[in-house]
This record gives C-alpha cells, sequence and structure tokens, in this order.
C-alpha cells in the first residue's frame, strides 16, 4: 500500500471542481477497481475485495501523480486503457505488481501526453524505487505495447462504458488529446523514436 505524497500540492489546485465531478468519478474509481480485481489482477495471498482496494488506493496516487506533473486528472483513463493493453499481452499478473504497473503506466502517459522533460529519476525517489529498475520495466511495457500509445477518442468512450460503467462519452481532455495528436503525428510514425 503506497501514501499519498501529493495532497499538499495538490490541495491549492483541485483540478475537479463540483461535487458532482468527484462523485462520479469516485464511482468510476470503483467500477474499475471491481473490473481490474477480475480481470487483470490475481493473488493467492488477497482476496478479491483486498485487490480491488489496493487498485483504488494505488490509482489515486498515480491519479495525484499525474496532477503533479501537469496533466489532468481525466488522462488516468488513457493510462488505464494502456495497462489493459499491456494486461491483454501478458495475462494477468500478481496483485503484488499492481502499483508497479501502473507506476510505468502513468510514466507512459506523462511521456507521451505532457510536454515537460519527466525523468526516471525523480519518479523513482518519489518512490523509493530502483531507478534501473525502473527503466528496464518501463522499456518492457513499451515493448508488450509494441510503444503503440495513441488512443483514439472512440476507445475512451469504449472503455469507460464497458469498465467504470460511464453512460457519457470521454471526459473534457478529449479536444486536448487530439491537438496532442495532430500536432506530434509526425514524430509518431516511428514512436521508438519518441522514447
Amino acid at each position: 500500500m503506497t501514501t499519498n505524497i501529493f495532497d499538499a500540492e495538490l490541495a491549492s489546485h483541485d483540478l475537479l471542481k463540483t461535487e458532482s465531478e468527484k462523485e462520479e468519478m469516485k464511482k468510476e474509481l470503483e467500477n474499475l477497481s471491481v473490473y481490474a480485481s477480475e480481470h487483470w489482477f490475481t493473488s493467492e495471498k488477497l482476496t478479491r475485495r483486498k485487490i480491488e482496494k489496493e487498485v483504488t488506493d494505488d490509482v489515486t496516487v498515480i491519479m495525484d501523480l499525474l496532477q503533479f506533473f501537469g496533466l489532468d486528472v481525466d488522462f488516468y483513463i488513457t493510462l488505464m486503457i494502456y495497462v489493459e493493453r499491456y494486461i491483454k499481452v501478458v495475462g494477468k499478473q500478481d496483485a503484488e505488481n499492481i502499483f508497479d504497473i501502473l507506476l510505468v503506466a502513468a510514466l507512459s502517459t506523462l511521456k507521451m501526453w505532457e510536454d515537460a522533460n519527466i525523468k526516471n529519476i525523480d519518479c523513482a525517489r518519489l518512490f523509493s524505487a530502483d531507478p534501473i529498475k525502473l527503466k528496464s520495466d518501463e522499456l518492457k511495457f513499451l515493448q508488450k505495447l509494441d510503444y503503440d500509445l495513441i488512443v483514439e477518442p472512440s476507445q475512451i468512450k469504449e472503455f469507460k462504458q464497458r469498465v467504470m460503467g460511464s453512460k457519457e462519452g470521454p471526459l473534457k481532455y478529449l479536444d486536448q488529446a487530439r491537438e496532442y495528436v495532430h500536432k506530434y503525428s509526425k514524430y509518431l510514425i516511428n514512436p521508438r523514436a519518441c522514447w
């Protein structure tokens, strides 16, 4: 279980403005945790409920990490799509690896969608992780995804409806995502060049 080290920083600029947005995200996160405990993670030591709690706690920390580095909180959906793609290739993972997989997916999301220079060493320090292992895990993750980090708005909508029980389409960042894809598509002809 990880602790939320970003609370103080985020208190000054909460990106979820209304109570209804917060409630919707809480419900979506609960649905995501149930889905992940059934389809992505397994454990001989933990019950499904404990896996759900681990997923919820770890996703909350990862969402705070995205906000800390300047990404809209809605980008966690893109991150979860990356995780699902990874799980489809490698199969269910042990629940002990939940945070590691989410952190690597978060790094990939930050590097793909945020214009800032995100370094693995900084994330490794934040979470007391081994930077060499983190880099190795990131490369393995990207290789399993075949370096495909493009997520279409229709994929986000389908994921939200299927996994998170949302009746609405994608959230507010879709126009921004389309703009990024259009702006940087010339660099994504060979996605390996981005990494």
